[in-house]
């Protein structure tokens, strides 16, 4: 009996001892499983998209780009000696254009091309019985780039270089337009009907943010609308424009000045996989 008391305390000494040592190397090992599960994922998705020192940008990016905007140049027309101050005055108001383009993005490289046309910005009408200068412009533009995206296209970032086509007109009329006028008028008018032609060169970029996007379920696609604000600087590819009236061509020493940065705000729409 006494040798059963004695093996009873025994057995329950060193389970107090080696029973507990197990107990705790569980918990350590289930606390050891919960902090692993716990660890946080700050991968980019759409709960955590703006993380500097994680954000991914996209692989490949492929998508067809519609886009409306408001492009502002300031040719400079102040080497033409042969105009008067009120010419040139005319002539320096054409900054205000507005038009489309089309592009895409092709494994992120960036083709585009676009029409832009405007103008000065006439404050006041003009007087019914006198002599009036009128400017306008167009031009036709291509870039070329490539595209930088976050893995979620919320962020387009896009380089490019560029031509583009300048076309400036500045002409005279008398009153109203189409309004009727005496021929002896016409005849003393000091008529005005010149066309300024210069080609540029463009470097600059733009970033375009995301602000919606629909999902097309039938055919597989997603349309997402962009705000995109651009930055380029424009440089003249000739030292002379090309001038030209009806019937003739001009000849001046004067040059327009474009070499200066010009900025872009533009609508885009993209449609892409």
């Amino acid at each position: 009996m006494k040798h059963l008391i004695l093996l009873a305390l025994i057995l329950l000494f060193s389970y107090s001892i080696f029973g507990q040592d197990h107990d705790d190397s569980l918990k350590i090992g289930e606390q050891f499983i919960i902090d692993s599960i716990r660890i946080n994922d700050y991968s980019v998705s759409d709960n955590h998209p703006w993380i500097p020192s994680d954000i991914r940008w996209r692989s490949s990016l492929n998508a067809f780009v519609f886009s409306a905007g408001y492009q502002h140049i300031r040719p400079q027309f102040k080497n033409f000696s042969e105009f008067a101050a009120d010419d040139l005055f005319e002539l320096d108001r054409m900054n205000h254009f507005i038009g489309l383009k089309l592009g895409g993005y092709y494994n992120n490289y960036y083709l585009e091309a676009g029409f832009y046309g405007g103008g000065a910005i006439n404050e006041e009408p003009y007087p019914e019985n006198s002599l009036n200068r009128t400017s306008f412009g167009w031009n036709l533009n291509t870039s070329f780039g490539y595209g930088f995206a976050t893995r979620n296209l919320r962020l387009i970032f896009t380089p490019l270089v560029g031509l583009q086509y300048n076309q400036f007109k500045y002409f005279s009329k008398f009153g109203e337009y189409q309004s009727k006028i005496p021929l002896v008028d016409y005849l003393n008018m000091n008529n005005i009907d010149l066309s300024f032609r210069q080609m540029s060169g463009t470097v600059g970029s733009h970033i375009d943010i995301k602000i919606f996007s629909s999902y097309y379920s039938p055919y597989s696609f997603t349309s997402s609308g962009y705000l995109g604000i651009g930055a380029s600087y424009m440089f003249n590819l000739h030292r002379r424009p090309w001038i030209k009236t009806a019937g003739n061509e001009i000849t001046s020493n004067g040059r327009i000045d474009l070499n200066s940065f010009f900025f872009q705000i533009n609508f885009k729409i993209l449609f892409h996989e």
